[in-house]
């Protein structure tokens, strides 16, 4: 399979607007709409691990369809 050079340049890192190697990467900050309402899962490149930030968390948790694993 023949990797286009466009995609090969943006994982080394070599695009002019994404100048980070991937493995210089801590973490990738991933927005995301459940419902109507946004959180941001934040991946943890070093640790393995996936937190979601969700700063409209009440007591009413299940209102906002965002539910905890």
């Amino acid at each position: 399979m023949k990797i286009p050079n466009e995609l090969r340049r943006y994982v080394e890192g070599d695009r002019l607007i994404y100048r980070k190697k991937w493995e210089d990467v801590n973490f990738i900050l991933v927005p995301s709409n459940v419902g109507r309402h946004w959180v941001v899962a934040k991946i943890d490149l070093v640790r393995w691990m996936i937190k979601v930030v969700d700063s409209a968390r009440t007591l009413a948790v299940k209102a906002n369809g965002v539910h905890a694993a």
